[in-house]
């Protein structure tokens, strides 16, 4: 009766594991027409705060579909691990539990891919590049600020630690960003709720990615205040000398 179950399961990867080469294509789509937008954008006579603006919705596109293909091939990977096991026999005992024990190896299988990493996947450098953040993360130059992009230091803190976020990580089923030590002390083992006021997701460790966005908020947030500092001494310098 098991290996009835099982061999239906498989029957089902299988089925699903053929067509795996099309489940990104509109991934893929999605990332020519960003860089199609990307070169088109660099060359409007707008102004340098409307570009970056757009930049920036593009890159968080970008990364967004760049997760969505790492969690796809996490998917595939697991399919391919668990139906293999089937055919080996390893749920052949499992009597009627073999559905629970099939979901919770694929789930094992899917958590043992690993997070996404996804800050040297060549599109989304090349659409930096385009955008000119590359050159500018390497020089450590200053970024060009504007109202649009401002966001204070109230917005780039921790829910859990209440400080500056440290090596910022967002939350992939609600976009909601923590400091990583905080979010993997708390988040580890067993799924917890989001610790975001009104947010109802529940979140693992394995569900947390970079985020790049914050990290270049944040760099932007520091070299205001230096600025805000520096131009603080020149005015105390300034009346020293009246």
């Amino acid at each position: 009766m098991t290996s009835d179950v099982a061999r239906i399961a498989t029957s089902t990867c299988d089925k699903l594991l053929a067509k795996k080469d099309t489940f990104g294509d509109q991934c893929v789509a999605v990332r020519a027409e960003l860089e199609n937008f990307a070169k088109t954008c660099k060359k409007l006579e707008v102004s340098d705060a409307a570009k970056k603006k757009a930049f920036d919705a593009m890159i968080k596109a970008m990364s967004g579909t760049l997760e969505t293909t790492h969690a796809i091939d996490a998917f595939v990977r697991a399919l391919e691990k668990v139906r293999n096991d089937a055919r080996r026999g390893v749920f052949d005992n499992s009597g009627d539990a073999f559905p629970d024990e099939f979901r919770k190896a694929l789930d094992a299988a899917v958590e043992s891919y690993g997070e996404a990493d996804i800050d040297d996947e060549p599109p989304l450098k090349k659409l930096r590049e385009t955008a000119g953040f590359e050159k500018a993360d390497d020089a450590d130059e200053d970024v060009v600020l504007d109202d649009t992009h401002d966001q204070g230091e109230a917005a780039l803190t921790c829910p859990l630690s209440t400080g500056l976020l440290v090596q910022p990580v967002k939350a992939r089923p609600c976009g909601h960003v923590y400091s990583t030590a905080s979010a993997k002390a708390f988040f580890k083992g067993q799924g917890k709720k989001c610790a975001v006021f009104g947010c109802d997701k529940m979140l693992k460790w394995s569900d947390f990615v970079k985020d790049k966005a914050s990290e270049i908020a944040l760099r932007e947030a520091r070299k205001r205040r230096e600025r805000t500092q520096r131009s603080q001494a020149e005015e105390i310098d300034d009346e020293d000398d009246e």
